[in-house]
């Protein structure tokens, strides 16, 4: 009896791990139903009789019958043309059929063809409009610009310029800095100076030794 219930792997659970379990078919309607196979071991009159439990009319190879065409037989369906049911599948044909994948939803499959054949235009826009040693957009590039243009949220946009090629410096920390280099600038030129009238000092204090 051990063919009876042949050990099919399934994949089970939300990682969709492979596991053994114990098969059963309907002969009818080619139904099936499995249990768990913890242990390979387990009695092939234990096997039958757990499925007996859930309603099933065990019998040899290849006869046996699910709870849902015992019922249609007793219930003698007196329409003959809706008693008539196509060949059962065998076990064989049943594991090697593939499994249904779930159709993408078409607006969603648009939008991500869609989205991956903007990407190399925002790099592109990104390449031509961003000023990297400035960590500033050359005028008239703009977040909102580029994402007009290739399609993309702004959002979007805005996180791959700053991970892939840089910040926007804050306009404030911009005049900061420039003032501060201003006032380099002119500290320079006050030590220049300071230096041209200590010089001429040195000449006068000279010529006053002379005299």
């Amino acid at each position: 009896m051990r063919d009876s219930f042949p050990i099919v792997n399934r994949p089970t659970g939300d990682d969709e791990r492979m596991r053994p379990y114990h098969a059963i078919v309907c002969s009818i309607c080619g139904n099936e139903a499995t249990l768990s196979a913890h242990s390979t071991c387990i009695p092939a009159s234990s096997v039958a009789a757990k499925f007996r439990k859930l309603g099933w009319l065990v019998r040899a190879v290849g006869k046996h019958v699910c709870p849902n065409c015992q019922v249609s037989d007793r219930n003698h369906n007196p329409n003959p043309q809706e008693g008539v049911m196509a060949p059962p599948l065998s076990l064989k044909d049943r594991l090697e059929q593939p499994k249904a994948q779930p159709a993408k939803e078409p607006a969603k499959a648009e939008r991500s063809i869609a989205a991956k054949s903007a990407i190399p235009l925002l790099y592109m826009a990104l390449d031509e409009g961003y000023d990297r040693a400035g960590q500033d957009y050359k005028p008239g590039y703009s977040d909102e610009r580029i994402a007009k243009e290739t399609g993309l949220a702004v959002e979007f946009v805005r996180a791959r310029r700053e991970s892939d090629f840089g910040p926007i410096r804050d306009p404030k920390a911009v005049a900061l800095i420039g003032g501060l280099n201003d006032l380099g600038g002119l500290a320079i030129e006050f030590r220049a100076l300071s230096a041209r009238v200590e010089s001429k000092l040195n000449e006068l204090r000279a010529l006053a030794l002379k005299n």
